[in-house]
């Protein structure tokens, strides 16, 4: 059994202290080890994952099974390393729709340039066009995506993203995203663009970040800003990496509401929070000061609206490990402006070891309280295990000096989650060696007591349980080592000594497991000459309706052990009317059979009452009469609930309502089916009605499967021609756990007094997956005005070893019976979609959709085609990659201008060096540059 520990390290935190010299009262003895606590004091950063797969694990290395999948990566923050030699590869350059095998229409084409960059994407009267700035090493550095319907004269802003490229990484991005715009001159509404983000990136192993829908590995956001619809910086965060905190931290923060700025300083942080009510001037609310240097921890300070202190607090923990390899805890408390030590631990070397019950182990923890400069000791606590030859275990703990001491078996186990644990069972040794253990299991609902040899080897298992049935007596039941089952234990002896007095009780059970007796002997020197008797004696009798008595006999006077009379009775009778009547009496032990005291207890349908003997009249006197509600669980499992309300004469119990509820859970603890119902009492025919009732299914299953739509080449592209990196992480690309619900709902048939399934659907569904096989039936049945109609479908789904899904079958039959109609009508649809994949890619190629008559001719068949062309990416030189349009640049001289645009000009590396509305100026230094306004891009050189 792991022990909780006495303090929590990792939360005790919570201090800041100078770089100062530590006090005389904290330096150890010995030569210290100090420890940063790094690992313990690491505030953990929550990833996202999910368990291994088949499917995930063929993806690794951009590949799905053996075939190298050629992808567009997703995400702005990736691997930017140039390319050094041209490339061959495929692209997709037409998207087909084929209609009984001739009637092809064009549904896109994509043209690219001599980079592997998409030109333009034709979709029927959609035309969307894209226009890059790129370094000398071929790679973007911005993108305008527009589009355009053909009847309209506008180009509309779609997305837009600007980025810097440092060591082969990008490092900053910019995001515009859509604003409603409108043009006078053709009267038409469009889309124009606004910043609406901007990130900075640094990477770092483990870290985790996300820009918009994308997900970035290995990368962390340093800086994010985000701004309104105006262009104003509507939030900004900004990071560094603290080594000591082992983390990421916000050196600034600032939104309309709060304002928070954090200064590193050796080892210490200092935080400053600010408040922004009146929406402009900071006022300071906080400050903290976290330490991770000698002392880990904190101090925190609160300001009211005029800058005054409120309050102020800290606490702290100090530790190291000496010599000796004792661990060392100071806690520390701010006070009257400084930090004080407020008490000490000190803790065995061995002391958070996990136990280990194989072999001898001793721990311990002093803790001190620090009093007017010196250390007191306070609490104490010590753990001493000592393993016996025979595998038991001698436990001494020890509290500030009070010791218990216990002799137990330890027992090792691994739980369903992996987590170890030990447990103990008490033992009781023998004078030869062997010993019983004794446990108490399911919250007392029975006892076990298995029985070892004094070499330890299990002999015998014995439970003990209670017989509900027969007033809660006790019953006895073995299982001997190599059985699986438990047996009735027939009888069952147990032997107890105390002030040299022996008590052996022997208990006897029925075959059916039924008490049959108890009886008691007392060997005792002061009586019947030390020579045992029987002192007690309870023996049950039964008749076959479920009633039962008990009567108990005992010696009553020790001078004579051999007479016993009637102590007690017990008695379970069921009377003409169905009450089931049970009688307690205790008599006098004056031998004669006086009652002493009775009980008596009556139920009925949901009536109690209870009855008082009279000793002085020999008669019963009620003493209470009230209603019980009854509940009980069928042999199916449906647990039955019965509510009652006195009758108005007070002398029966009237049902007013039941309610039945079933629960079934598979092997995982999941539902698979749940019903409720409830029922109403119908005094007059007195008989339930029916109020009503409802089941729910569930079926679960799994079935991984990548769909073809994530490999559709139109939807993928993300203008960096790489290996497939898209992460599976979430669960959003394929299908995993599957839950089917279907529920039914019941009305109650007067005529039959049962249930019948009520005006709507009722619903079932199946599920079987068998290799690279899933096939699902569901079956829909209806009753409408007479008319009964029953659809069954049927889906199978097929991968392929790559987890790719190749085929999708659906079949559906619909069976319609009308009253007074002899032969049902039948409605049949078949459909099979196969999809194949481009082998040079892995892409999807082509999707053929199949529709067949009844008797298994095609009816119709529709084919989606992707053309690809063998494709040479280029590697040198920089070309213009933007679209053609009429270009708005004007140069004269070194003047740059475009009425209306915002003009960027870039340096060959793609750093912007300057920019302005309308108009701007050229550098004067000469060389090349890239200047950009709206969609147009030019190259211009200055000599």
């Amino acid at each position: 059994m792991r022990k909780s520990l006495l303090f929590s390290v990792g939360v005790a935190i919570s201090c800041y202290a100078s770089a100062a010299e530590a006090p005389a009262y904290l330096t150890p003895g010995a030569e210290p080890e100090i420890t940063t606590l790094k690992s313990m004091m690491a505030r953990s950063r929550a990833v996202a994952c999910r368990k291994s797969t088949p499917a995930s694990a063929v993806r690794k290395g951009g590949t799905i099974g053996n075939v190298p999948v050629y992808m567009k990566v997703s995400g702005t923050a990736l691997d930017a390393k140039p390319l050094t030699e041209m490339k061959d590869t495929v692209l997709v350059t037409s998207y087909d729709y084929i209609y009984l095998g001739d009637n092809v229409r064009n549904e896109a084409t994509v043209e690219y340039d001599g980079h592997g960059l998409r030109k333009t994407l034709k979709e029927r009267d959609l035309t969307t066009r894209y226009a890059y700035t790129l370094d000398n090493s071929c790679r973007w550095l911005s993108r305008l995506v527009e589009t355009k319907w053909d009847d309209k004269a506008n180009w509309s802003f779609k997305s837009r993203e600007e980025r810097t490229i440092e060591n082969d990484f990008v490092t900053s991005v910019t995001l515009y995203r859509q604003a409603d715009a409108y043009d006078e001159s053709t009267e038409e509404e469009y889309y124009t663009g606004i910043k609406s983000s901007y990130y900075e990136l640094e990477y770092r192993t483990g870290s985790s970040s996300h820009i918009e829908n994308n997900r970035i590995a290995n990368a962390a956001i340093v800086k994010c800003v985000e701004y309104d619809n105006r262009g104003n910086v509507e939030r900004e965060v900004r990071r560094v990496w603290y080594e000591p905190a082992g983390e990421y931290i916000d050196v600034y923060m600032r939104d309309n509401y709060n304002m928070s700025e954090a200064v590193v300083d050796g080892d210490k942080v200092i935080y400053t929070y600010y408040s922004l009510a009146d929406g402009s001037t900071p006022v300071k609310v906080q400050e903290r000061i976290q330490s991770y240097g000698r002392i880990h921890g904190s101090v925190e300070t609160y300001y009211d609206e005029n800058g005054n202190v409120t309050e102020m607090s800290g606490s702290g923990l100090e530790t190291w490990r000496e010599a000796s390899g004792d661990s060392i805890a100071v806690y520390y408390v701010y006070a009257d402006g400084q930090f004080v030590p407020e008490s000490k631990s000190v803790y065995s070397a061995d002391y958070f070891v996990p136990e280990d019950y194989t072999r001898d182990f001793s721990r311990n923890m002093q803790m001190f309280n620090y009093s007017n400069g010196e250390w007191v000791a306070g609490q104490s606590y010590s753990y001493t295990h000592h393993l016996l030859p025979n595998g038991l275990s001698e436990i001494s703990d020890v509290i500030n000096g009070y010791e218990r001491s216990v002799t137990a078996k330890m027992e090792y186990s691994v739980d369903e989650y992996g987590n170890e644990q030990w447990k103990s069972l008490p033992a009781k040794v023998n004078a030869d060696g062997s010993y019983v253990t004794t446990e108490e299991v399911s919250n007392g609902s029975y006892y076990l007591y298995c029985y070892y040899s004094a070499a330890g080897d299990l002999q015998k298992s014995i439970k003990q349980t209670f017989n509900a049935d027969v007033n809660n007596e006790m019953v006895f039941f073995v299982m001997m080592p190599g059985d699986t089952d438990w047996s009735v234990l027939g009888e069952y002896t147990t032997t107890e000594t105390q002030s040299g007095m022996q008590l052996r009780s022997v208990f006897k059970t029925n075959p059916d497991g039924t008490p049959c007796s108890i009886t008691e002997y007392v060997t005792s020197s002061k009586y019947n000459n030390g020579q045992e008797f029987k002192s007690l004696e309870t023996v049950y009798t039964y008749s076959g309706n479920g009633d039962y008595s008990a009567k108990t006999y005992e010696v009553y006077s020790q001078s004579d052990v051999t007479k016993m009379a009637l102590s007690e009775s017990v008695e379970m009778i069921t009377l003409a009317d169905g009450t089931k009547q049970l009688t307690e009496l205790e008599y006098d032990d004056n031998g004669k059979g006086t009652v002493e005291s009775g009980y008596r207890t009556e139920t009925k349908a949901g009536m109690y009452r209870s009855y008082t003997y009279k000793t002085k009249t020999g008669v019963w006197d009620l003493t209470g009469a009230y209603c019980q509600d009854d509940n009980y669980t069928t042999e199916d499992g449906i647990e039955v609930y019965i509510s009652y309300r006195m009758s108005d004469d007070q002398t029966a119990a009237v049902p007013e309502r039941k309610t039945e509820h079933k629960e079934v859970l598979n092997d995982e603890n999941n539902y698979t089916y749940v019903m409720n119902a409830s029922y109403l009492w119908d005094e007059n025919a007195g008989k339930w009605v029916g109020e009503s009732k409802d089941e729910e299914n569930y079926c679960y299953y799994t079935f991984e499967a990548f769909e073809a739509n994530e490999f559709d080449p139109l939807e993928a592209y993300n203008d960096e021609y790489m290996l497939l990196v898209k992460e599976t992480y979430y669960g959003d690309d394929y299908r995993w756990d599957h839950t089917e619900s279907y529920g039914t709902r019941y009305e109650w048939d007067s005529d039959t007094d049962s249930w019948k399934p009520g005006d709507g659907e009722m619903r079932t569904f199946s599920a079987d997956v068998a290799g690279n096989k899933l096939t699902t039936t569901e079956i829909i049945k209806s009753n409408d005005w007479g008319e009964v109609k029953t659809e069954t479908k049927t889906e199978i789904t097929e991968r392929d070893d790559d987890m790719r899904v190749v085929m999708k079958e659906s079949e559906s039959v619909e069976e319609i019976v009308r009253e007074g109609e002899s032969q049902p009508e039948v409605h049949k649809r078949h459909s099979v979609v196969y999809y194949t994949y481009n082998d040079k890619n892995g892409l999807l190629a082509e999707t053929r959709d199949v529709d067949y008559e009844d008797n298994g001719d095609i009816a119709s068949q529709i084919i989606y085609r992707y053309t690809y062309t063998d494709f040479t990416i280029e590697v040198s030189g920089i070309e213009d990659a933007a679209v053609e349009v009429e270009n708005p640049l004007q140069i004269d001289g070194r003047t740059v201008s475009a009425p209306g645009q915002t003009i960027y000009v870039y340096t060959v590396g793609g750093q912007v060096i300057a920019s302005g509305a309308n108009s701007v100026e050229l550098p004067e230094a000469t060389g090349m540059y890239i200047v950009k306004a709206g969609s147009a891009v030019s190259k211009v050189t200055v000599r």
